[in-house]
């Protein structure tokens, strides 16, 4: 009978233990990156292309151990290595999406639903000695999907951050009011109302970083630079 993870009766003592040193290899790895995105400088392009390669060498990683690494957030029987992979999307996240502003969204939803399918085909996919069998199976797949569905939209916006080699065009815009926004249940966000710029015809309010809502004042002017993307996906940044 297959037990949950897709092995034929009892896994070997040693096979647990290599899955345990390579799963905490794994995340030890993922946490490196995670801090590394942080402090990147100069190396910000290589830093990003490990961060974004990564969690797909984990997941090729996970399913050469057929089970005996799991990728959920029990370690109950066996070492997680979801660990890793969690801290490289928050980093990401954090240091590129957070208070991102993208002009257009229509060009985003392809390639993270791609980027998301392919990385978790290695857990979809049944094969020898890897099966699905039990309820447990099913939520796992389903936090895996959420999980490459958000890896697939954060990889997308900081692909198209990090690698835009663009010519940004400038405009000057006046703040025309400052505005704060925090509650139980979102993360607390700062925002600008600023004057008509590029094709807009009305005021727009615009997300900022802390920093530049604390220094700004109301009637001030700031600079508004938009991008094409990388992948065509146009965004703009605020700066004083």
């Amino acid at each position: 009978m297959y037990n949950k993870h897709g092995y034929y009766g009892l896994m070997e003592r040693y096979q647990v233990e290599r899955a345990i040193k390579m799963a905490r290899i794994l995340n030890i790895i993922g946490v490196i990156i995670a801090i590394a995105i942080f402090f990147s400088g100069e190396f910000e392009k290589y830093v990003t292309g490990a961060a974004l390669i990564a969690p797909f060498i984990f997941m090729l990683i996970f399913r050469s151990y057929k089970g005996a690494i799991s990728s959920d957030f029990s370690t109950d029987p066996y070492p997680t290595m979801i660990w890793g992979i969690l801290a490289i999307l928050i980093s990401m996240f954090m240091r590129y999406v957070l208070d991102l502003n993208t002009l257009v969204y229509s060009g985003v939803w392809l390639p993270s639903i791609i980027i998301g399918v392919l990385f978790c085909l290695p857990k979809l996919i049944p094969g020898k000695g890897y099966k699905f069998r039990d309820r447990a199976d099913h939520s796992e797949k389903i936090i895996m999907i959420l999980l490459a569905l958000s890896y697939g939209l954060v990889s997308t916006f900081t692909m198209n951050q990090v690698y835009d080699a663009s010519v940004p065009r400038t405009y000057h815009v006046k703040v025309l009011d400052k505005i704060s926004r925090s509650g139980r249940k979102t993360l607390p966000s700062c925002h600008l109302m600023v004057s008509p710029w590029s094709s807009r015809i009305t005021n727009e309010e615009v997300e900022v970083g802390w920093k530049l809502y604390k220094n700004v004042k109301v009637n001030d002017e700031v600079n508004i630079y938009l991008l094409e993307g990388y992948l065509g996906i146009p965004w703009f940044v605020v700066q004083k």
